[in-house]
């Protein structure tokens, strides 16, 4: 079969009904590009028919080709409709990064009730969402205006219609980008996460992470402190956030430029611990060096040296003042011994 809209339809979308119907037994097209309001109609046909539309507002849906529907219809049986919604569901409640594409998708977990997701933002989360009772025979899935034409995330969201899960993605593929990654997670990209966080020199209980490509408690525990280690509050780090893949990239930066400045300051401490010593070996200090030096000590504890100066001398001369007991030398003794020498 041909797009028979290329001027409406883009190849990859076009693509991604082909790939579907390898994947999913018995299912038809139910529709790309329709004339209406939505992502089944081009950004252009919106912004002069259904001005303020919500499939235009979003900075994702203001990029892409502004002449393409940007969504797709999948009809499909009951037990299919059935096992495909619940894919996209646990790919959606569980921030799966294969779904970074879609914008939303309604279809039917039990046949009676509609599901649906819905991003608010660009890269939020999903939201619950839900539509109209058609969507129990048949999926629809919305995309981001900007990634219609990038085939590269539509297979993803493919993958996920699939039955993959995301470490078998990976694995196939050598796919995904981090961001998105979270707890429970495992394969190459948590391995690259773990790698990173190894590289921030951070550590739990002595320890460095282990990289062994599987996220639990304990990566999550080895990002907080990564992102905390740059100045972040926050409490939790169970999800590869675009914050936090940043403040884990600028975390690496900043202990390798660390590492790098101690050891060059080290190694300079160490050439002036030299060169000081081999100055002081080869010119010992003057006489008259050491009399000043002599002469600031005395001056900064004078009192001390006078008091300890009178004392010497009375245990010197103790004889000269063994006489009949009497007042003054009550008193002498007395502010001797109390250290008052005023």
């Amino acid at each position: 079969m041909t797009n028979p809209i290329p001027g409406r339809i883009t190849s990859e979308i076009w693509n991604f009904w082909l790939e579907s119907k390898k994947i999913i037994t018995g299912v038809r097209l139910g529709g790309i590009y329709a004339f209406k309001s939505g992502y089944h109609s081009s950004r252009d046909e919106n912004e002069k028919y259904w001005p303020g539309n919500y499939s235009i507002t979003l900075s994702y849906d203001k990029e892409g080709p502004s002449w393409a529907a940007s969504a797709i219809d999948l009809t499909m049986s009951d037990g299919e409709m059935r096992k495909r919604t619940s894919y996209l569901q646990k790919a959606a409640d569980t921030n799966d990064p294969r779904m970074s594409a879609v914008r939303s998708f309604y279809g039917t977990i039990d046949s009676r009730n509609v599901l649906g997701r819905i991003r608010r933002s660009n890269t939020g989360s999903f939201d619950k969402n839900t539509s109209d009772a058609s969507h129990l025979w048949h999926i629809h899935i919305s995309f981001f205006r900007k990634y219609s034409n990038n085939w590269t995330m539509l297979s993803r969201v493919l993958s996920v219609l699939k039955g993959e899960n995301l470490t078998e993605y990976v694995d196939r593929t050598g796919d995904i980008d981090l961001i998105g990654l979270q707890e429970g997670n495992s394969g190459q990209g948590v391995k690259a996460v773990q790698a990173l966080i190894r590289y921030t020199g951070r550590k739990i209980n002595g320890e460095l992470i282990e990289v062994d490509g599987k996220w639990g408690p304990v990566t999550s525990k080895f990002l907080l402190a990564v992102r905390h280690y740059v100045g972040s509050g926050v409490n939790s780090a169970n999800v590869l956030t675009g914050w936090a893949f940043a403040q884990l990239v600028l975390a690496v930066i900043k202990y390798q430029a660390e590492k790098l400045f101690n050891s060059l300051f080290n190694k300079k401490k160490e050439e002036l611990v030299k060169d000081v010593l081999a100055q002081v070996k080869s010119a010992p200090p003057s006489d008259q060096q050491v009399l000043n030096a002599v002469r600031d000590y005395v001056n900064q504890n004078k009192e001390i040296l006078f008091r300890d100066a009178i004392q010497d001398y009375l245990t010197e001369n103790k004889e000269k003042f063994q006489g009949p007991p009497g007042p003054v030398a009550d008193e002498i003794i007395i502010r001797v011994k109390t250290e008052d020498v005023s």
